[in-house]
Protein backbone atom coordinates (compact mmCIF):
# COMPACT_ATOMS: atom_id res chain seq x y z
CA UNK A 1 0.00 0.00 0.00
CA UNK A 2 1.36 3.13 -0.85
CA UNK A 3 2.32 5.71 1.68
CA UNK A 4 0.01 8.73 1.81
CA UNK A 5 -1.67 11.22 4.29
CA UNK A 6 -5.36 12.44 3.73
CA UNK A 7 -6.72 15.59 4.55
CA UNK A 8 -9.28 17.95 4.06
CA UNK A 9 -9.81 21.63 5.09
CA UNK A 10 -12.87 23.14 5.93
CA UNK A 11 -14.69 24.34 2.12
CA UNK A 12 -12.09 22.73 0.27
CA UNK A 13 -11.16 19.31 -1.69
CA UNK A 14 -9.67 16.50 0.10
CA UNK A 15 -5.76 16.50 -0.26
CA UNK A 16 -4.10 13.34 -0.58
CA UNK A 17 -0.49 13.61 0.27
CA UNK A 18 2.49 11.06 -0.69
CA UNK A 19 5.61 13.27 -0.85
CA UNK A 20 6.72 16.17 1.64
CA UNK A 21 9.96 18.59 0.87
CA UNK A 22 11.37 20.06 3.98
CA UNK A 23 14.02 22.44 3.84
CA UNK A 24 16.98 21.85 6.53
CA UNK A 25 18.68 24.99 6.88
CA UNK A 26 16.54 27.11 9.05
CA UNK A 27 13.15 25.24 9.27
CA UNK A 28 14.31 21.77 10.88
CA UNK A 29 17.45 23.33 12.26
CA UNK A 30 18.46 26.41 14.58
CA UNK A 31 22.11 27.73 13.85
CA UNK A 32 23.10 24.29 12.07
CA UNK A 33 21.86 21.51 14.36
CA UNK A 34 18.69 19.93 13.91
CA UNK A 35 15.86 20.99 16.64
CA UNK A 36 14.93 18.84 19.37
CA UNK A 37 13.10 15.21 18.87
CA UNK A 38 13.30 15.79 14.73
CA UNK A 39 14.85 12.33 14.28
CA UNK A 40 12.18 10.68 16.13
CA UNK A 41 9.56 13.17 14.73
CA UNK A 42 10.69 12.53 11.19
CA UNK A 43 10.67 8.25 11.58
CA UNK A 44 7.41 8.66 12.76
CA UNK A 45 6.24 10.55 10.08
CA UNK A 46 7.76 8.52 7.78
CA UNK A 47 6.17 5.56 8.34
CA UNK A 48 3.00 7.09 6.63
CA UNK A 49 4.44 9.97 3.40
CA UNK A 50 7.65 9.72 1.72
CA UNK A 51 9.95 12.69 2.98
CA UNK A 52 12.79 14.47 1.10
CA UNK A 53 14.95 17.04 3.08
CA UNK A 54 16.97 19.81 1.21
CA UNK A 55 19.59 21.93 2.44
CA UNK A 56 21.24 24.53 0.59
CA UNK A 57 24.87 24.63 2.55
CA UNK A 58 26.22 28.47 2.85
CA UNK A 59 29.81 27.42 3.47
CA UNK A 60 29.91 25.67 -0.39
CA UNK A 61 27.81 29.11 -1.63
CA UNK A 62 30.33 31.19 -0.09
CA UNK A 63 33.54 29.35 -1.55
CA UNK A 64 32.05 29.02 -5.08
CA UNK A 65 31.12 32.56 -4.74
CA UNK A 66 34.04 33.86 -4.09
CA UNK A 67 36.23 31.75 -6.63
CA UNK A 68 33.77 33.22 -8.67
CA UNK A 69 33.98 37.35 -7.55
CA UNK A 70 38.03 36.28 -7.96
CA UNK A 71 37.86 34.49 -11.81
CA UNK A 72 35.89 38.02 -12.35
CA UNK A 73 38.99 40.07 -11.12
CA UNK A 74 41.12 37.75 -12.74
CA UNK A 75 39.55 38.99 -16.30
CA UNK A 76 40.27 42.53 -15.21
CA UNK A 77 43.51 41.85 -14.32
CA UNK A 78 44.23 40.36 -17.43
CA UNK A 79 42.82 43.74 -18.87
CA UNK A 80 45.13 45.77 -16.90
CA UNK A 81 48.16 43.43 -18.01
CA UNK A 82 46.76 44.25 -21.84
CA UNK A 83 46.93 47.99 -21.06
CA UNK A 84 50.26 47.83 -19.17
CA UNK A 85 52.71 45.41 -21.02
CA UNK A 86 54.98 47.53 -23.27
CA UNK A 87 55.52 46.02 -26.62
CA UNK A 88 58.37 48.39 -26.60
CA UNK A 89 60.04 49.89 -24.16
CA UNK A 90 57.87 53.01 -24.91
CA UNK A 91 57.83 55.13 -21.39
CA UNK A 92 54.14 55.23 -21.41
CA UNK A 93 53.23 51.93 -20.78
CA UNK A 94 55.12 51.71 -17.89
CA UNK A 95 54.55 54.60 -16.77
CA UNK A 96 50.76 53.54 -16.79
CA UNK A 97 51.68 50.07 -15.19
CA UNK A 98 53.63 51.99 -12.09
CA UNK A 99 49.92 54.49 -11.50
CA UNK A 100 48.23 50.84 -11.20
CA UNK A 101 50.35 49.28 -9.02
CA UNK A 102 48.97 50.29 -5.82
CA UNK A 103 45.30 49.21 -7.35
CA UNK A 104 46.68 45.54 -8.34
CA UNK A 105 48.79 45.23 -5.62
CA UNK A 106 45.73 46.12 -3.43
CA UNK A 107 43.60 43.70 -5.23
CA UNK A 108 45.90 40.82 -4.60
CA UNK A 109 46.50 41.10 -1.01
CA UNK A 110 42.70 41.67 -0.24
CA UNK A 111 42.14 38.27 -1.80
CA UNK A 112 44.22 36.30 -0.45
CA UNK A 113 42.97 38.07 3.15
CA UNK A 114 39.67 37.25 2.05
CA UNK A 115 40.55 33.77 1.00
CA UNK A 116 42.65 33.36 4.54
CA UNK A 117 39.47 34.60 6.33
CA UNK A 118 37.33 32.60 4.57
CA UNK A 119 39.50 29.11 5.11
CA UNK A 120 39.57 29.88 8.59
CA UNK A 121 36.21 30.85 9.70
CA UNK A 122 34.42 28.45 8.39
CA UNK A 123 35.61 24.82 9.13
CA UNK A 124 34.87 23.71 5.47
CA UNK A 125 36.05 20.13 3.89
CA UNK A 126 39.44 20.53 2.73
CA UNK A 127 38.19 20.45 -1.27
CA UNK A 128 36.07 23.54 -0.20
CA UNK A 129 39.45 24.89 0.59
CA UNK A 130 40.88 24.51 -2.16
CA UNK A 131 38.13 26.57 -3.71
CA UNK A 132 38.37 29.02 -1.74
CA UNK A 133 42.84 29.47 -2.10
CA UNK A 134 42.60 29.20 -5.97
CA UNK A 135 40.62 32.25 -6.24
CA UNK A 136 43.80 34.11 -4.95
CA UNK A 137 45.89 31.76 -7.42
CA UNK A 138 44.03 32.57 -10.30
CA UNK A 139 44.65 36.60 -9.80
CA UNK A 140 48.17 35.98 -8.33
CA UNK A 141 49.32 34.58 -11.87
CA UNK A 142 48.52 37.53 -13.86
CA UNK A 143 49.88 39.78 -11.28
CA UNK A 144 53.22 37.92 -11.46
CA UNK A 145 53.35 37.47 -15.44
CA UNK A 146 53.36 40.82 -15.31
CA UNK A 147 55.48 42.22 -12.82
CA UNK A 148 57.93 40.26 -14.87
CA UNK A 149 56.97 42.19 -18.00
CA UNK A 150 56.75 45.44 -16.81
CA UNK A 151 59.59 45.33 -14.33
Amino acid sequence: MPKEIQSKLPDKLPMILTHLVLDFTGTLSLYGKPTSRLKESLKALSKKIDIAILTSDIITIVAVAFFLMCMVVMYKMFWMLEQCVPLTQEAASKARARRWKGAVAGFVVGAWICAGGIVFAFNMPEVLDAVVLAGPIIITVPVLAWVFLVY
